[in-house]
């Protein structure tokens, strides 16, 4: 069925019961049909429509669209992707024609877009009231310097808001650069006009740390953290624990684990693997058979990269060995290494256990040598001749 308008011509065409499809001409004047019975509008459409497709699938492949809920953000994506790609053939064609090299479709788009946003960029580099950790980013990206301003201390004025506390805390005062910090001189540049934003910075950070430190309970541990910076890299890099096992550990560090005694957590606030004691976070790293099971299988695995760096070290390792004491006790050596070259060896036990406070790595070494050194007297001496 054909409807005309002035210059238009609407068609409805139904090639099988329960489909039709509507197309809209201003190029097409008459009802005419074609030999094959297919009306003239669906043929031409028919030969031109893998332009369309393949203009779709060329957007769909450097596509800038995000996900959201207004239907104006969702045309202006549709806009921006279409003037890119045309401006790439325009490009494209225009290279071509003078025999000049053209480049790559990604690197068209991201000099394109470095264009477009170096002005703006420029304009929010010199915006004094913009926080100054955005400004640096900026003048990273442009690859220039940050415009410095004056920090002297000013009297009584209009109140402004300190730019050195985040900006979600809007705290404003009349007195500027007023500053808690002893000895002020070590936080000024050498000039001593400027304040030097990041030692101040530095500064409040290592003061908070410290007084969280000195808490005595939930942050007494907190002081691992600066005492052995080595083996707490895993908070920053979690190499080596999965993202389950490195949130856990997080959540642990901060007795927020969700165990079922946490008020409204569960209404069972029995052990889900043993039933017969109450699932806190002490009983999962202390008496729950489960806990128990990973720590061994964690502490199995450790043993098993220690012996194996020793053996790429040309030791001669053993792993679970059976030792016998001054005592007559029995124990099990984790690993013992040793070269037949130079007579020398080890004895290594590791251990897995979760940091309490900053005396247990002490308490731990005292430990293990009271029964280790058990076995000195059992070891063959050195002979002295």
């Amino acid at each position: 069925m054909f409807a005309f308008d002035n210059e238009l011509v609407l068609l409805s065409y139904v090639p099988k019961k329960g489909k039709y499809v509507l197309l809209l001409s201003n190029m097409h004047q008459g009802a005419s049909v074609s030999e094959s019975g297919l009306p003239e509008i669906i043929e031409f459409y028919n030969s031109t429509k893998g332009g369309v497709d393949m203009f779709d699938q060329m957007c769909s492949t450097y596509s800038c669209n995000r996900k959201t809920q207004r239907w104006p953000l969702c045309v202006f994506y549709g806009i921006i992707n279409s003037s890119c790609l045309n401006a790439y053939v325009i490009l494209r064609h225009n290279m071509t024609t003078v025999g000049a090299h053209v480049q790559p479709r990604e690197m068209f788009l991201l000099s394109l877009g470095e264009a477009m946003m170096t002005p703006w960029m420029e304009k929010r580099l010199v915006m004094q009231n913009l926080p100054r950790l955005i400004r640096e980013n900026i003048a990273d990206q442009l690859g220039k310097n940050v415009p410095e301003t004056s920090t002297t201390l000013q009297g009584e004025g209009a109140k402004r808001r300190c730019h050195l506390c985040p900006r979600s805390k809007d705290r404003k005062s009349k007195i500027q650069w007023r500053l808690n910090i002893v000895p002020e001189d070590a936080l000024f540049h050498k000039n001593e006009h400027f304040l030097n934003v990041t030692k101040i910075l530095k500064f409040l950070r290592n003061r908070e740390f410290d007084i969280w430190c000195r808490h005595p309970q939930k942050e007494k541990g907190v002081v691992l953290f600066k005492q052995y910076p080595g083996a707490n890299k895993w908070i920053c890099k979690h190499e080596g624990l999965s993202n389950s096992e490195w949130r856990d550990g997080i959540k642990m560090v901060g007795n927020v684990a969700a165990v079922r005694a946490v008020p409204e957590r569960s209404q069972d606030n029995r052990c889900r693997h043993f039933h017969n004691e109450v699932e806190t976070l002490a009983h999962v790293l202390g008496s729950c058979p489960h806990g128990e099971a990973l720590r061994n299988t964690r502490h199995h695995q450790v043993r098993s990269i220690i012996a194996t760096a020793l053996k790429h070290a040309d030791y001669n390792t053993f792993e679970e060995v059976h030792g016998l004491s001054v005592t007559g006790s029995t124990r099990r050596i984790d690993i013992i290494a040793f070269k037949e070259s130079t007579r020398s060896g080890y004895i290594i036990d590791p251990t897995v256990r979760f940091e309490t406070d900053e005396e247990q790595p002490a308490e731990v070494d005292n430990e293990k040598k009271e029964y280790l050194q058990s076995y000195h007297s059992l070891l063959p001496q050195k002979n002295t001749g």
